[in-house]
């Protein structure tokens, strides 16, 4: 979301999924990745594929705080998955606002906060992931323990970036290269570096931690810093720190 953009965003946010799943049904497609356009993307997707596929991921995306789940970047096995998903969005919506932020325990009733109470309903052991075939893609920098960030033939660690990477590297779109940081995410990035590693056809890809990052969500839309082809990737946090949070 920009100054001035959309009235409509939370709406067409949520609408979104609904033309991804018509999509994905008219032209009975699989294994579908969605990614916004302000996600800059380090890993290659059918690698990716195999993974969730070795791991029996259905559905995935990333958690942001214990009451938001961002859908930057999402994986779908097949329509009828997304399905599932859409349908219980839906009844969260005809529970009109009052009861549904009562049911969400937030005043947002939107697809950040629906998709993070979906998590806790489907996702929110390991085990429970295993028989729902959602799962909460890894986040967490300072683990490897679970199948999608390692398993026996992929020995690569793999983290996801909800937002707090992106945000923490990059700024935000009112102020871009200023560190910037929610309280209440999970991950805290805060006094962390990137190490941009030179990878196949010279490409540059960002690990943290020694995990290879898969993807960056860059909010403040300064997507040329962050390209594997550029010469400047910024490894530190800018000059300034913003945090938002109690």
């Amino acid at each position: 979301m920009i100054p001035g953009g959309n009235v409509d965003f939370n709406q067409l946010t949520t609408e979104r999924l609904f033309a991804v799943y018509a999509y994905m049904k008219a032209k009975q497609k699989t294994n579908v990745f969605h990614m916004e356009n302000d996600n800059m993307l380090y890993y290659d997707l059918v690698t990716l594929m195999h993974r969730m596929h070795r791991c029996r991921v259905n559905l995935g995306f990333s958690r942001a705080s214990s009451f938001q789940a961002v859908l930057s970047f999402l994986y779908v096995r097949n329509a009828a998955i997304l399905e599932h998903f859409l349908r219980y969005t839906i009844e969260v919506f005809r529970l009109g606002r009052s009861k549904a932020m009562s049911y969400l325990q937030t005043k947002w009733i939107n697809d950040m906060t629906i998709a993070s109470r979906y998590l806790d309903l489907f996702a929110s052991t390991s085990e429970q992931s295993r028989l729902s075939g959602i799962f909460q893609l890894p986040i967490e920098f300072h683990s490897g323990n679970c199948c999608i960030c390692i398993n026996s033939n992929e020995k690569e660690v793999i983290v996801f970036d909800a937002r707090s990477l992106g945000q923490y590297f990059a700024g935000d779109y009112w102020h871009p290269n200023v560190s910037f940081w929610i309280k209440s995410d999970l991950v805290d990035p805060r006094g962390e570096l990137l190490t941009w590693v030179r990878k196949n056809k010279g490409l540059l890809v960002p690990y943290i931690r020694g995990k290879r990052i898969v993807q960056l969500h860059v909010h403040s839309k300064n997507l040329q810093q962050f390209s594997s082809r550029s010469n400047n990737q910024p490894t530190g946090t800018g000059y300034n720190f913003t945090l938002l949070g109690d």
